[in-house]
């Protein structure tokens, strides 16, 4: 029993690890967008539409990735938008996505 107690503690120390691994990376990956739209000088729209497509790629894990990845309540929320403007933004960083947007490059 105290074997197993144990195993499941290091089990959950390792997820909790894992886990601050990908925030840590997500972090990274959004601040690198972010340095590179300031030397775009992209618009506030366009930079919005960048961070949904970010959103989109989250939710979806980079695998098919469809508008229904990321709900409009949570674009609305995120970005405090309404929600004929988060479902333009969904739209466009869909388009942004399928004509090889990547926050990465």
């Amino acid at each position: 029993m105290a074997t197993r107690t144990a195993q499941d503690e290091r089990d959950r120390a390792g997820a909790a690890r894992d886990m601050a691994t990908l925030r840590e990376e997500a972090a990274r990956i959004e601040a690198a967008a972010i340095e590179h739209e300031d030397y775009a000088r992209l618009s506030p729209r366009e930079r919005n539409e960048r961070r949904v497509a970010r959103m989109l790629l989250e939710a979806s894990g980079g695998e098919g990735v469809t508008l229904e990845s990321v709900p409009l309540a949570d674009i609305q929320e995120a970005l405090g938008v309404g929600r004929t403007t988060a479902s333009e933004l969904r739209s466009a960083a869909l388009t942004l996505l399928q004509n090889g947007y990547s926050p990465n490059s």
